[in-house]
C-alpha cells in the first residue's frame, strides 16, 4: 500500500513538472553572431519615424541610424558617426526626426564594431523590429489609420519590405470610399528615387485606375520596395487622373510575419489552455487522495449491539533447552526424625 501511494505522488509531481514548465517557443526574426540586418528608410527632411525593437532571445545588441557615406565606412569595418544610436540594449522605443533629404539606413548589429560602448556579440538574437512612419505621407507596418484622405497630386507612401527577404508574401490594398480611382505601384529604392523627383520610373508591381484592390506580392529578391498609392498625374498613358482628393483605407503588411505571429498566438493560447486543464486535474486528483486517505485513517468497525467480541488466547509453548544444556539432577528431600512431645521418650533401639 504504502509503495503504491508513492507511486502516485510520484506521478503526480510528474504531471505539475510537465505542466508548469514553459515551453520555450522562438519568435521574430534571427541574427547570427557577427552579423546585422539593415533596413531602408526613404523620406524627406523633418519627417518622423518611430522605431520599436525587441530582442526576444539572446544577449544585448547595438541599433544604428546612419547615412549612406557612413553606411559605406560601417559596412567597410571603418570608424563611422550614427546620425542616432543605442548599443547594449535589449529593447528600445524611440522617436527620430530625418535630418536631410537623404536615405538612412537602420542597422540591428549583433557585431563587434571595436567602439567602447558597442555590445560584444555572445552567440544568434531573435528579435522584432516595427519602423512606423508618423505623418501621412508613409504609414508604417500594422499601424496603418483606417481611413486616409489623399489630396489631389500627392500620394501615400510606405516602405513595406523593411529588410525583407526574397519569397516574403505581402498583403496589399485599396478600397477608396469616394469613388475616384488611384494609382498603385511597388517600386524598387533606385525607380523610388526617380518617382519622388517626378522623372520616368519602372515598377515591380503596377495596378492604375483602381477603387478596390487586394493581392498578394512576393518579393522578387533582398532590395528594399516602396508601396505606392498614388492620386498624382505622373504623365504615364495608362494612370488615372485626378479629379479631387481621396478617402480610401490601405492594407499592407508583412503577410508571412503576420501569419507567424497568428499562429504562435494561437498556439500560445492552445498551451495555457491545456496547462490550466492540466493543472485544474493535478489538483482533483491531490483533493481525491488526501479525502481517501484520510477516510482510511477514521475507520470505525461497528458491531451489533448485544454480541461480544471472543476474544482468543494463544498458547505459547515453550521451546526445550539447547542439548547442551545440562539440568541439575532431583534428589527426593533427605528423611526428618520423628518428632516426640517433650514428656516422652523415644524408644530403645532395637536388639
Amino acid at each position: 500500500m504504502v509503495e503504491k501511494k508513492k507511486q502516485i505522488w510520484m506521478l503526480i509531481f510528474t504531471l505539475i513538472i510537465v505542466l508548469i514548465l514553459p515551453i520555450p517557443l522562438v519568435q521574430g526574426r534571427l541574427l547570427e553572431k557577427d552579423d546585422h540586418f539593415t533596413y531602408t528608410l526613404s523620406g524627406e527632411k523633418d519627417d518622423k519615424w518611430t522605431v520599436d525593437l525587441l530582442v526576444t532571445k539572446g544577449s544585448e545588441i547595438d541599433v544604428y541610424i546612419i547615412s549612406p557615406i557612413e553606411f559605406r565606412n560601417y559596412s567597410n569595418g571603418r570608424p563611422f558617426n550614427a546620425s542616432f544610436f543605442l548599443e547594449r540594449v535589449t529593447s528600445a522605443f524611440f522617436n527620430w526626426t530625418m535630418p536631410e533629404d537623404h536615405t538612412y539606413y537602420v542597422i540591428i548589429d549583433n557585431e563587434n564594431n571595436s567602439r567602447d560602448s558597442d555590445a560584444l556579440p555572445e552567440g544568434m538574437v531573435t528579435y522584432y523590429l516595427d519602423v512606423i512612419r508618423n505623418d501621412l505621407r508613409g504609414i508604417g507596418l500594422y499601424n496603418i489609420p483606417p481611413s486616409i484622405e489623399i489630396r489631389e497630386g500627392e500620394s501615400v507612401y510606405i516602405p513595406i519590405t523593411l529588410g525583407g527577404r526574397a519569397g516574403t508574401e505581402y498583403e496589399i490594398g485599396v478600397s477608396v470610399l469616394n469613388d475616384q480611382p488611384v494609382d498603385l505601384y511597388i517600386l524598387s529604392e533606385k525607380e523610388f528615387e526617380k518617382y519622388r523627383k517626378n522623372w520616368h520610373f519602372e515598377p515591380t508591381y503596377a495596378h492604375e485606375g483602381v477603387v478596390f484592390n487586394d493581392t498578394i506580392w512576393i518579393q522578387p529578391d533582398g532590395q528594399e520596395y516602396v508601396f505606392i498609392v498614388d492620386n498624382r498625374d505622373n504623365q504615364r498613358i495608362s494612370d488615372a487622373t485626378p479629379s479631387g482628393n481621396v478617402t480610401c483605407n490601405i492594407e499592407a503588411r508583412n503577410k508571412t510575419l503576420y501569419d507567424e505571429r497568428i499562429d504562435y498566438d494561437a498556439l500560445a493560447d492552445m498551451m495555457l489552455v491545456a496547462c490550466s486543464i492540466g493543472i485544474v486535474a493535478v489538483i482533483i486528483v491531490i483533493v481525491v487522495l488526501l479525502k481517501m486517505e484520510k477516510q482510511s485513517n477514521n475507520i470505525i468497525i461497528r458491531r451489533p449491539i448485544g454480541i461480544t467480541p471472543q476474544r482468543q488466547y494463544l498458547s505459547i509453548q515453550q521451546d526445550p533447552p539447547p542439548q547442551h544444556f545440562q539440568q541439575e539432577p532431583q534428589y527426593p528431600p533427605p528423611p526428618q526424625p520423628p518428632q516426640y512431645p517433650d514428656n516422652q521418650m523415644p524408644p530403645p533401639p532395637p536388639q
